[in-house]
């Protein structure tokens, strides 16, 4: 896979159910306020990640490939 691995958390759709914590734990982490951080972008997998993108009920994390570095 070509380019570097993105990972964003919407804060404004972000409600802290924790499920992008317990699928990638190496990734996620939840702040001060309850919402996920990303700690890691390269800590698992692009499937376990866009799986995590796909579980996310309020569609908060976005996973994408940037071309530059």
């Amino acid at each position: 896979m070509a380019g570097k691995v993105r990972v964003t958390v919407d804060h404004g759709k972000c409600v802290g159910t924790t499920i992008c914590v317990l699928t990638v734990p190496k990734v996620f982490a939840l702040d001060e306020r309850g919402q996920a951080i990303v700690i890691d972008p390269d800590g698992d997998t692009i499937d376990r990640l866009r799986y995590a993108e796909e579980q996310c009920p309020q569609s908060a994390i976005k996973i994408g490939i940037s071309d530059g570095e």
